[in-house]
């Protein structure tokens, strides 16, 4: 018995070593599916100051969960707010690469759902994002019912389309981008092919806490391809309220 057992072995060694592996693979995909926590949204608050972000992200987050009646088999609301993007300048350029790199590669990227931040860095980062073929940040048209395009078309901001190409043309010819001039993404009616893909959050009370009283206005944005249209939405919507 033993005899047959250790030529069992001998000519099926490999075979059982791959059907090992392959329980185990399962098993780890069935306990990482079983564990993983569930979403209710995942955001980014860029260059948050230090000093009380915990808190507020904290109190804000439990805030919109409770006016918006969602309950604790909806999922966790997950906002991070440790990462800091500079804009402008080239030699910041690899900073907005960093943030960009990081936005793609969050461990919740599959869920990722909005990003806010100052306005400057905000309109550096959706045009760095953005190609003729690819983006990052959603057209708010795609996303928005009728009803809230009346609402906040006020608000929205734009990126161009144009400019868009003219800076795939500079990174692929290598040339300097900072020769490219970006339009005011207030004003569509200066550009040739504008696309709303940001919101005007400057009257926005209830991320205060986030930043000094002089920051910059701060900015709203989408990622494409979000799956909880309706929620990123009631959190817009939650945003846009005035504070008692």
């Amino acid at each position: 018995m033993d005899e047959k057992l250790r030529l069992f072995l001998k000519h099926h060694k490999i075979h059982l070593i791959i059907i090992a592996l392959g329980i185990a693979l399962f098993g780890s995909f069935i306990y990482k599916e079983a564990t993983s926590p569930i979403v209710l949204l995942s955001g980014m608050v860029l260059n948050a100051d230090d000093d009380n972000k915990d808190s507020v992200s904290e109190q804000l987050t439990a805030d919109f969960v409770q006016s918006y009646q969602y309950e604790s088999k909806d999922g966790k609301f997950i906002l991070n707010d440790d990462l800091t993007c500079k804009p402008g300048s080239k030699e910041d350029a690899d900073a907005t690469i960093e943030c960009v790199k990081e936005i793609m590669t969050n461990k919740h990227s599959e869920l990722l759902d909005f990003v806010v931040g100052p306005s400057s860095v905000m309109t550096d980062l959706v045009y760095n994002t953005t190609t003729s073929t690819e983006t990052v940040f959603t057209d708010l048209r795609s996303v928005m019912t009728k009803e809230e395009l009346a609402l906040y078309e006020p608000y929205f901001l734009y990126i161009d389309q144009d400019v868009v190409a003219q800076l795939d043309e500079a990174y692929e010819t290598k040339k300097d981008t900072s020769s490219v001039k970006l339009p005011d993404c207030k004003n569509p009616e200066t550009m040739k092919s504008p696309i709303p893909v940001m919101i005007d959050l400057s009257t926005c009370e209830k991320l205060a806490g986030f930043y000094a009283e002089d920051s910059e206005p701060l900015i709203f944005a989408i990622v494409d391809g979000t799956p909880s249209r309706e929620k990123v939405v009631n959190f817009l919507e939650y945003l846009m309220q005035k504070e008692d």
